[in-house]
């Protein structure tokens, strides 16, 4: 893929080939590729995040990798933390949006990094 340099897309099928029927230790392996992805990323697309207690949300906060939703759904839910200082990114144009991540001002990126902080009790 032309994004493989910048983006990881991780399936999930090393995972369970390696630890096949054992949910426990396949959900442990899950658990910590998660965090371990988050931990490394500067951005983690949120598609599907329909709510603001949706734990891989949190995890990617708490790791300080900056969400980007995909639609504009969590905006409602995040406007108890003020309008102009979102941690968060909205793609407008989802089918572009690692080029849009990609053409953000690192200015911005830091801003947003900063902004995370807010959203941890």
């Amino acid at each position: 893929s032309a994004y493989s340099d910048v983006c990881v897309f991780e399936d999930g099928e090393r995972i369970k080939a390696e630890f096949g029927r054992n949910k426990v230790k396949v959900q442990q392996a899950f658990t910590q590729r998660c965090d371990e992805l988050y931990r490394d990323s500067v951005f983690c697309i949120q598609d599907g995040a329909d709510s603001t207690t949706r734990k891989g949300l949190w995890d990617g906060i708490i790791a300080g990798c900056i969400p980007v939703f995909l639609t504009g759904v969590m905006n409602d839910e995040f406007t108890c933390f003020g309008e102009n200082l979102h941690p968060w990114h909205v793609v407008l144009q989802r089918e572009f949006y690692v080029t849009q991540l990609l053409a953000l001002p690192p200015e911005y990126v830091q801003l947003l990094q900063m902004n995370l902080l807010r959203l941890i009790p």
